[in-house]
């Protein structure tokens, strides 16, 4: 059984109810392996969803996954 702290279960809801603050968290959280068992593909996702919803600090953190090739294909375009 893989663990999930509270911080991300909480935001797990919010993120798949649209929230793009708590779908960067969410991301966020994955990358860093922060609660929950690091991976970046799943962080790149969340982070890829609150981008598409103008969240800035989503694109700028997605920008860098595609840049170092976290959980994306590496692309410094």
């Amino acid at each position: 059984m893989k663990f999930e702290s509270e911080w991300v279960k909480l935001n797990r809801k919010l993120a798949e109810q649209g929230d793009a603050s708590a779908q960067n968290i969410l991301g966020n959280l994955y990358i860093r392996g922060t609660g929950v068992e690091q991976n970046n593909t799943e962080g790149a996702k969340w982070l890829r969803n609150a981008a598409e919803q103008g969240y800035v600090m989503a694109q700028l953190k997605l920008g860098d996954c595609y840049a170092n090739g976290k959980g994306v294909v590496k692309n410094k375009a």
